[in-house]
């Protein structure tokens, strides 16, 4: 816990995965681990297109 919050002598840079969503939608993608899951589905042979439909369903189930 050294490090939380970032602190400015460490070098590094607050981020969280999906900030560019509404805040409450970040931490529900952050949470299913959204971005992982992509990477598995397309390293298990899924094409791009599939997988983007995969989490653009995923994704509209969180603003429903």
């Amino acid at each position: 816990m050294f490090n939380y919050p970032v602190r400015a002598s460490s070098g590094q840079k607050p981020s969280l995965a999906a900030a560019e969503a509404a805040p409450d939608i970040a931490v529900r993608i952050y949470n299913r681990a959204i971005h992982g899951q992509m990477l598995a589905r397309l390293r298990d042979g899924k094409s791009i297109p599939d997988v983007i439909a995969w989490a653009r369903d995923e994704l509209e189930g969180f603003v429903r």
